[in-house]
């Protein structure tokens, strides 16, 4: 209890409304405690901690802290990142779409689905380019030659070069694409 007050005393404890029932839980740890008990402090400096205590087979407790500050922080920092490039993405007037190495779909924007009349569980799925291009043969222009056609456009994506071209598709419209 003199630590815990200690502690309070030196704000290296969060805030809280009641303090004497706080120290009054923490103490009934060391008689009721069963199982491992897990807790996150939000310091007043703003550090967080996560505490982990385990009952000691002999009697007493266990008492782990882990300071998880820069961790969140960095996470935090990636979700921004995360949301301001989707927000970018999802508010470009050209199509785009990202293919892995393996041909799979990783990202696409709104524009690229209404531009080629795809559904929204595009989205949320790993399509591969040849799923993509099945779903999206009626623009193109292959004159009978639909599997020659098809693995050019794969080979394209899979040689990863930077490259322009105009596709000229069946409803009349012309698109640049660019590949990079």
């Amino acid at each position: 209890g003199e630590i815990l007050d200690i502690l309070r005393d030196n704000r290296k404890l969060p805030e809280q409304a009641n303090f004497q029932a706080f120290k009054k839980e923490c103490l009934n740890m060391f008689k009721n405690l069963i199982a491992k008990h897990e807790d996150f402090y939000y310091l007043p400096d703003g550090k967080v901690l996560r505490q982990l205590v385990i009952p000691h087979e002999y009697g007493g407790l266990l008492i782990s802290y882990e300071d998880l500050t820069e961790q969140i922080a960095r996470e935090q920092s990636y979700k921004t990142l995360v949301n301001v490039n989707k927000s970018t993405l999802d508010n470009l007037f050209e199509g785009v779409v990202v293919f892995g190495q393996d041909g799979k779909m990783q990202l696409c924007n709104p524009a690229y689905l209404n531009m080629w009349k795809l559904d929204d569980e595009v989205l949320g799925g790993k399509f591969h380019i040849n799923d993509i291009l099945e779903q999206t043969s009626k623009f193109y222009i292959h004159k009978g030659q639909w599997d020659k056609f098809k693995q050019e456009m794969i080979s394209i994506i899979h040689e990863r070069k930077p490259m322009r071209q105009k596709i000229e598709r069946t409803d009349g419209s012309i698109l640049n694409l660019s590949c990079v």
